[in-house]
């Protein structure tokens, strides 16, 4: 924890001849999954002690609840059936048993440990702008998967919702990469993408059995032609597509589906799987998963659809 940027500012720092690579893996804000625990009276890594302090402030000073805290209507029974109620983080029984305060006093504690990642981060940058090497470093900081953080009266990960698959990324290298720009018109699917865009920048060739493209256009030009028209999420229980407008999920179930158009409904409240009007863009997202199926060898998830 603490210890990691001293590690890395110490790596960063060494003199040497050839280029570096790092990777600084931190566990915060994971510790949120405490959280239910400290409820319980239960301190571990001392998420008790910030439970504590979230108590004695006024509702006021809280953070408000999300606008999307309410379940999806039409909501696929598999999403609440794979949650389980002995995990750390028991998300089936925070959905059925917290209320208003309790959910905002689970967000006060998740954006205090954000904050505390956000200081160990800066301790890495600051020893990398000391080695002198900042201007010519490529900086990128992402996640492996995001928090529910009270939407749809959930906690944790491992669901279909944007708030669970979606994912911060953040490319930095002065001279290339324009400072202060966003990129919100190309989809981006950080877990393929990384190792060919850290190629791209390298100067080396990407595995040809790599799935995923670089980068570096979108983040340098704006510009991202080779890119599907959608990226896919997926664990054992689910797959996931995302166009530019419909999110499309199938179960291992096999009798269920989800269908958002994140257009006129981002927030992701209400399940369109059902409804006959949207009956071309379920048989369209079908397809494109399908053939991403094929494309990646995945034989276990063609059994869901």
């Amino acid at each position: 924890r603490e210890a990691l940027p001293a590690a890395c500012v110490e790596f960063i720092q060494r003199e040497r001849e050839q280029p570096f690579f790092a990777v600084a893996s931190f566990i915060n804000p994971h510790d949120i999954c405490f959280a239910h625990q400290a409820k319980n009276g239960i301190n571990t890594h001392d998420v008790l002690k910030l439970r504590e302090a979230a108590l004695k402030l006024p509702v006021d000073e809280l953070p408000p609840l999300p606008d999307n805290y309410a379940i999806t209507q039409n909501e696929p029974g598999t999403i609440e059936a794979h949650l389980n109620p002995k995990a750390i983080t028991p998300a089936i029984t925070m959905r059925k048993e917290y209320d208003d305060y309790e959910w905002r006093i689970n967000r006060w504690i998740y954006h205090r440990l954000t904050e505390q990642v956000d200081t160990l981060i800066g301790q890495i940058l600051d020893g990398l702008k000391e080695s002198g090497h900042a201007s010519d470093t490529l900086i990128i900081f992402t996640s492996d998967h995001g928090n529910m953080d009270a939407s749809h009266q959930l906690s944790s990960k491992g669901v279909p919702f944007e708030e669970s698959v979606g994912v911060p990324f953040i490319m930095k290298f002065p001279g290339a990469i324009s400072a202060g720009q966003t990129e919100g018109e190309h989809l981006v699917n950080a877990g393929i993408d990384i190792l060919p865009t850290l190629c791209d920048y390298a100067g080396v060739e990407k595995p040809a059995h790599f799935l995923g493209r670089s980068l570096r256009s979108v983040a340098e030009e704006g510009d991202r032609t080779d890119a599907p028209p959608y990226i896919v999420s997926e664990n054992h229980w689910f797959r996931m597509l995302r166009g530019e407008r419909f999110k499309y999920c199938c179960f291992a179930t096999g009798d269920e589906e989800l269908l958002i158009d994140l257009e006129s409904d981002p927030g992701e409240l209400v399940n369109l799987a059902a409804c006959p009007e949207h009956q071309a863009a379920l048989n369209e997202h079908r397809k494109l998963m399908s053939e991403w199926m094929e494309l990646s060898d995945d034989d276990k998830g063609k059994a869901f659809l």
